[in-house]
Protein backbone atom coordinates (compact mmCIF):
# COMPACT_ATOMS: atom_id res chain seq x y z
CA UNK A 1 0.00 0.00 0.00
CA UNK A 2 0.60 3.20 -0.97
CA UNK A 3 0.68 6.86 1.00
CA UNK A 4 -0.92 9.78 -1.16
CA UNK A 5 1.20 12.73 0.48
CA UNK A 6 0.01 16.05 -1.34
CA UNK A 7 -2.20 18.87 0.12
CA UNK A 8 -5.71 20.00 -1.29
CA UNK A 9 -7.59 22.69 -0.26
CA UNK A 10 -10.70 20.93 -0.64
CA UNK A 11 -11.45 17.36 0.28
CA UNK A 12 -14.36 14.94 -1.19
CA UNK A 13 -15.34 11.69 -0.11
CA UNK A 14 -16.98 9.52 -2.38
CA UNK A 15 -19.28 6.46 -0.86
CA UNK A 16 -20.24 4.69 -4.55
CA UNK A 17 -22.45 2.42 -5.64
CA UNK A 18 -23.84 0.92 -8.27
CA UNK A 19 -27.03 3.42 -8.98
CA UNK A 20 -26.01 6.23 -6.87
CA UNK A 21 -23.24 7.97 -4.91
CA UNK A 22 -22.70 10.07 -1.34
CA UNK A 23 -20.54 13.18 -0.86
CA UNK A 24 -18.81 15.06 1.18
CA UNK A 25 -16.90 17.75 0.76
CA UNK A 26 -14.84 19.11 3.20
CA UNK A 27 -13.00 22.94 3.08
CA UNK A 28 -9.84 23.84 4.23
CA UNK A 29 -10.75 24.65 7.69
CA UNK A 30 -12.21 20.58 7.70
CA UNK A 31 -15.99 21.76 7.56
CA UNK A 32 -18.60 19.81 5.56
CA UNK A 33 -19.77 22.14 3.12
CA UNK A 34 -21.52 19.13 1.19
CA UNK A 35 -22.96 16.39 1.91
CA UNK A 36 -25.83 14.79 -0.42
CA UNK A 37 -26.59 12.10 -2.37
CA UNK A 38 -26.58 11.68 -6.24
CA UNK A 39 -27.56 9.55 -8.93
CA UNK A 40 -24.17 8.09 -10.45
CA UNK A 41 -24.08 10.83 -13.59
CA UNK A 42 -20.93 12.74 -14.67
CA UNK A 43 -22.78 16.09 -15.27
CA UNK A 44 -24.74 15.86 -12.43
CA UNK A 45 -21.47 15.42 -10.51
CA UNK A 46 -19.53 17.87 -11.86
CA UNK A 47 -21.95 20.67 -11.24
CA UNK A 48 -21.99 19.26 -7.88
CA UNK A 49 -18.71 19.64 -7.25
CA UNK A 50 -18.09 22.78 -9.73
CA UNK A 51 -17.95 25.39 -6.55
CA UNK A 52 -15.27 23.15 -4.86
CA UNK A 53 -13.20 22.37 -8.13
CA UNK A 54 -10.42 24.78 -6.80
CA UNK A 55 -7.44 22.21 -5.32
CA UNK A 56 -10.04 19.70 -5.09
CA UNK A 57 -9.35 15.87 -4.68
CA UNK A 58 -11.32 12.95 -4.67
CA UNK A 59 -11.44 9.64 -3.04
CA UNK A 60 -13.09 6.65 -3.04
CA UNK A 61 -13.00 3.18 -1.42
CA UNK A 62 -11.61 0.64 -3.46
CA UNK A 63 -15.09 -1.31 -4.10
CA UNK A 64 -16.95 -2.55 -7.64
CA UNK A 65 -17.95 0.46 -10.56
CA UNK A 66 -14.99 2.76 -9.62
CA UNK A 67 -13.65 3.01 -12.49
CA UNK A 68 -15.69 5.43 -14.69
CA UNK A 69 -15.44 7.87 -11.74
CA UNK A 70 -11.65 7.24 -12.10
CA UNK A 71 -11.51 7.74 -15.65
CA UNK A 72 -13.77 11.08 -15.38
CA UNK A 73 -11.24 12.79 -12.17
CA UNK A 74 -8.59 11.87 -15.19
CA UNK A 75 -10.18 13.70 -18.14
CA UNK A 76 -11.13 16.92 -15.60
CA UNK A 77 -7.98 17.11 -13.97
CA UNK A 78 -8.72 15.95 -10.57
CA UNK A 79 -6.23 14.36 -8.50
CA UNK A 80 -8.33 10.69 -7.49
CA UNK A 81 -7.27 8.74 -4.62
CA UNK A 82 -8.27 4.84 -4.19
CA UNK A 83 -8.31 3.84 -1.15
CA UNK A 84 -7.94 -0.06 0.25
CA UNK A 85 -11.28 -0.53 1.84
CA UNK A 86 -9.63 -2.55 4.58
CA UNK A 87 -7.41 -0.45 5.73
CA UNK A 88 -10.14 2.42 5.74
CA UNK A 89 -12.01 -0.23 7.63
CA UNK A 90 -9.38 -0.62 10.21
CA UNK A 91 -8.52 3.14 10.66
CA UNK A 92 -12.43 4.38 11.03
CA UNK A 93 -13.02 1.05 12.75
CA UNK A 94 -16.84 1.78 13.42
CA UNK A 95 -19.24 -1.22 13.35
CA UNK A 96 -22.08 0.73 11.97
CA UNK A 97 -23.36 3.31 9.57
CA UNK A 98 -24.59 4.78 6.73
CA UNK A 99 -23.77 5.74 3.08
CA UNK A 100 -23.71 9.46 4.52
CA UNK A 101 -21.46 8.04 7.35
CA UNK A 102 -19.38 6.45 5.12
CA UNK A 103 -18.58 9.60 2.67
CA UNK A 104 -18.01 11.81 5.72
CA UNK A 105 -15.40 8.82 6.85
CA UNK A 106 -13.81 8.85 3.72
CA UNK A 107 -13.22 12.44 3.38
CA UNK A 108 -12.28 13.16 7.47
CA UNK A 109 -9.94 9.84 7.29
CA UNK A 110 -7.10 11.70 7.38
CA UNK A 111 -8.01 14.06 10.50
CA UNK A 112 -9.44 11.45 12.45
CA UNK A 113 -5.55 10.33 12.10
CA UNK A 114 -4.14 13.71 13.16
CA UNK A 115 -6.06 14.45 15.87
CA UNK A 116 -4.85 10.75 16.93
CA UNK A 117 -1.26 11.70 16.61
CA UNK A 118 -1.90 15.47 18.19
CA UNK A 119 -3.01 13.50 21.56
CA UNK A 120 0.09 11.14 21.15
CA UNK A 121 2.79 13.35 20.96
CA UNK A 122 1.64 17.21 20.29
CA UNK A 123 4.85 18.34 20.72
CA UNK A 124 6.99 16.15 18.34
CA UNK A 125 4.50 16.37 15.45
CA UNK A 126 4.83 20.15 15.38
CA UNK A 127 8.42 20.11 15.33
CA UNK A 128 8.37 17.58 12.80
CA UNK A 129 6.35 19.50 10.36
CA UNK A 130 8.16 22.93 10.83
CA UNK A 131 10.78 20.87 8.20
CA UNK A 132 9.82 22.54 5.16
CA UNK A 133 8.37 19.75 2.90
CA UNK A 134 6.73 17.84 5.81
CA UNK A 135 2.78 17.78 6.20
CA UNK A 136 0.75 15.85 7.50
CA UNK A 137 1.34 12.49 6.13
CA UNK A 138 4.55 12.49 5.80
CA UNK A 139 4.75 13.75 9.89
CA UNK A 140 2.71 11.19 11.20
CA UNK A 141 4.60 8.27 8.99
CA UNK A 142 7.86 9.64 11.12
CA UNK A 143 5.88 10.36 14.18
CA UNK A 144 4.93 6.86 14.59
CA UNK A 145 7.27 4.86 13.02
CA UNK A 146 10.38 6.49 15.25
CA UNK A 147 8.06 6.63 18.17
CA UNK A 148 10.99 7.69 20.70
CA UNK A 149 14.17 8.86 19.72
CA UNK A 150 15.89 8.17 22.73
CA UNK A 151 15.61 4.45 21.78
CA UNK A 152 18.60 5.27 19.11
CA UNK A 153 22.01 5.30 20.85
CA UNK A 154 23.51 7.44 18.41
CA UNK A 155 22.50 9.38 14.94
CA UNK A 156 24.72 6.23 12.93
CA UNK A 157 22.09 3.99 14.51
CA UNK A 158 19.03 5.93 13.23
CA UNK A 159 20.36 6.92 9.66
CA UNK A 160 21.30 3.07 9.55
CA UNK A 161 17.92 1.88 10.95
CA UNK A 162 16.20 4.25 8.37
CA UNK A 163 18.42 2.53 5.86
CA UNK A 164 19.63 5.88 4.58
CA UNK A 165 23.32 4.92 4.90
CA UNK A 166 25.38 1.89 3.44
CA UNK A 167 27.46 -0.65 5.69
CA UNK A 168 30.33 -1.51 4.40
CA UNK A 169 32.13 -5.10 4.41
CA UNK A 170 35.55 -5.61 4.74
CA UNK A 171 37.43 -8.58 4.87
CA UNK A 172 41.91 -8.46 5.47
CA UNK A 173 41.24 -4.80 4.84
CA UNK A 174 40.05 -4.93 1.38
CA UNK A 175 36.28 -3.35 1.02
CA UNK A 176 33.96 -6.32 -0.16
CA UNK A 177 30.87 -4.47 -1.20
CA UNK A 178 27.66 -3.16 1.11
CA UNK A 179 25.37 -5.21 3.04
CA UNK A 180 22.17 -4.58 4.98
CA UNK A 181 19.91 -3.26 2.21
CA UNK A 182 17.06 -4.95 3.65
CA UNK A 183 17.55 -4.28 7.76
CA UNK A 184 15.99 -1.50 8.88
CA UNK A 185 12.90 0.83 8.60
CA UNK A 186 11.66 0.81 5.01
CA UNK A 187 8.72 3.18 6.48
CA UNK A 188 11.38 5.64 7.15
CA UNK A 189 13.48 5.49 4.30
CA UNK A 190 10.27 6.32 2.33
CA UNK A 191 9.15 9.13 4.29
CA UNK A 192 12.53 10.67 4.23
CA UNK A 193 12.91 10.03 0.18
CA UNK A 194 9.40 11.68 -0.05
CA UNK A 195 10.39 14.83 2.05
CA UNK A 196 13.65 15.36 0.03
CA UNK A 197 11.88 15.58 -3.01
CA UNK A 198 9.02 18.23 -1.60
CA UNK A 199 11.62 19.65 0.68
CA UNK A 200 12.98 21.35 -2.68
CA UNK A 201 9.96 22.69 -3.75
CA UNK A 202 9.38 26.95 -3.68
CA UNK A 203 12.42 26.62 -1.82
CA UNK A 204 15.44 28.38 -3.20
CA UNK A 205 17.67 27.80 -0.62
CA UNK A 206 16.78 23.91 -0.29
CA UNK A 207 17.35 24.37 -4.96
CA UNK A 208 20.44 26.44 -4.30
CA UNK A 209 21.64 23.09 -2.53
CA UNK A 210 20.44 20.31 -4.50
CA UNK A 211 21.87 22.00 -7.56
CA UNK A 212 25.38 22.24 -6.07
CA UNK A 213 25.01 18.02 -4.95
CA UNK A 214 23.66 17.28 -8.31
CA UNK A 215 26.94 18.47 -10.03
CA UNK A 216 28.93 16.76 -7.84
CA UNK A 217 27.11 13.55 -7.49
CA UNK A 218 24.48 13.56 -9.73
CA UNK A 219 20.58 13.31 -9.37
CA UNK A 220 19.47 10.49 -7.25
CA UNK A 221 22.53 10.87 -5.17
CA UNK A 222 22.23 14.17 -4.70
CA UNK A 223 18.15 13.46 -3.32
CA UNK A 224 20.15 10.76 -1.04
CA UNK A 225 22.24 13.33 0.58
CA UNK A 226 19.15 15.41 1.14
CA UNK A 227 17.13 12.52 2.47
CA UNK A 228 20.09 11.87 4.80
CA UNK A 229 20.47 15.04 5.63
CA UNK A 230 17.11 15.97 6.84
CA UNK A 231 17.19 12.60 8.48
CA UNK A 232 20.02 14.30 10.30
CA UNK A 233 18.18 17.08 11.34
CA UNK A 234 15.27 15.33 12.74
CA UNK A 235 17.65 12.72 15.19
CA UNK A 236 18.75 16.26 16.45
CA UNK A 237 15.53 18.51 16.80
CA UNK A 238 14.00 15.74 18.57
CA UNK A 239 16.95 15.11 20.97
CA UNK A 240 17.16 19.22 21.57
CA UNK A 241 13.16 19.57 21.35
CA UNK A 242 14.13 22.77 18.93
CA UNK A 243 12.05 23.33 15.21
CA UNK A 244 14.02 22.88 11.88
CA UNK A 245 16.91 25.41 11.35
CA UNK A 246 16.94 26.02 7.46
CA UNK A 247 19.91 27.99 7.48
CA UNK A 248 22.03 25.79 9.65
CA UNK A 249 21.21 23.06 7.51
CA UNK A 250 22.16 24.09 3.99
CA UNK A 251 25.63 25.03 5.36
CA UNK A 252 25.95 22.14 6.76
Amino acid sequence: MQYYTEQHRHTCGVDLHGRNLYLCVLDPDRQIVLHRRYDCDEEKLLRALAPYREDLVVGVECMFKWYWLADLCDEQGIPFVLGHALEMKAIHGRKSGNDKLDAERIARLERTIIKAARGHDRHAFTLLKSVHGIGDVIGLTLLYEIHDINRFDSLGGFLSYCRLIKCEKTSDGKKKGTGGRKQGNHHLKWAFSEAAALFLRGNPEGQKLHSRLLKKHGKAKALGIIAAKLARSVYYMLHRNTPFDMDRFVRT
